[in-house]
């Protein structure tokens, strides 16, 4: 009998909606799946085949305690997917800053190190924005990320500096491509297999259903499914599932983020895409 330690937090202690249809794939005879709470201290991790991190959507409140969690999964001998250099890289968006070094155009974003205490206006002006999108490195759900103009920015200087006080931060171009949607591309072992759009409400830019953004899954091009998979040319690992998100600017896929940690899938109702991730995991452990 496999063993397989579908990873979720407290909030949710299940596996999330549109996983079940994953899950489901993988659970045959002689296949056992079950959801386990990231930081439950009475999990054995050692215990199960394989330990797949799919919806620890809390990690971005204690960045420390998730961080001593893989390292303690490294001590231990269990399999983990994705694997644990890439999870860690991943947790904090400065890996962006990596695969921008590496060829990947990413959104034009201006770096601010913990403690110090930049002027957004002049990050703005210097590089000829209008407007901006202020985040944390470590966030989820667009956890303290709002949008600044020009004209508004010396009103939100005391937020970002309090901010900066304990975590580190980013300034981005705002992307207006946004608005008319951010595409989201899966791939499982390195094969794409399908692709939403995710859309936000009117008014706002944030995409995630939680402020109201909606997603459908959607055909895509073959010029974007190459530029995507470009992205994962330049992880060095062997990743069991990616989410490759980003906007079109100019015909150039622009990326916005590289899901490999806790990524929604998409999945829907779309059982080809949930086999194939669970063909994909079954033949690696």
């Amino acid at each position: 009998m496999k063993s397989i330690a579908w990873v979720t937090y407290k909030a949710l202690n299940d596996i999330a909606p549109d996983d079940r249809i994953a899950a489901e794939a993988v659970r045959r005879p002689g296949v056992r799946v079950e959801p386990l709470v990231w930081d439950d201290p009475a999990v054995d991790w050692s215990a199960y085949d394989a330990v797949v991190i799919r919806s620890c959507w809390d990690y971005q409140y204690t960045p420390e305690k998730f961080v001593a969690w893989l390292d303690a999964l490294e001590r231990s001998s269990a399999r983990v997917f994705n694997p644990l250099p890439v999870v860690r890289w991943n947790h904090d968006k400065k890996y962006l800053r990596d695969l921008e070094q590496r060829g990947v155009e990413i959104a034009p974003t201006y770096w601010c190190e913990r403690a110090t205490v930049p002027r957004i206006q002049d990050v703005l002006s210097s590089r000829g924005w209008q407007k901006a999108v202020v985040k944390p490195t470590i966030s989820g759900t667009s956890m303290n990320t709002w949008t600044v103009t020009l004209s508004d920015s010396d009103d939100h200087d005391a937020e970002l500096a309090s901010l900066l006080a304990k975590r580190d931060m980013m300034i981005q171009e705002f992307m207006p491509e946004i608005l008319d949607g951010e595409w989201s591309l899966a791939f499982f072992g390195g094969e794409f297999s399908h692709a939403a759009v995710k859309r936000a409400k009117p008014g706002d830019f944030r995409v995630q259903d939680e402020h109201g953004g909606t997603w459908a899954q959607e055909p895509c091009s073959p010029e974007l499914i190459v530029q995507a998979r470009r992205v994962l040319q330049c992880v060095d690992e062997d990743l069991l599932y990616a989410r490759v998100d980003g906007v079109v600017r100019g015909g150039r896929f622009v990326l916005m983020e590289l899901e490999v940690i806790e990524p929604m899938l998409y999945l829907g109702g779309n059982v080809a895409a949930a086999e194939m991730f669970a063909e994909k995991l079954l033949a690696r452990i």
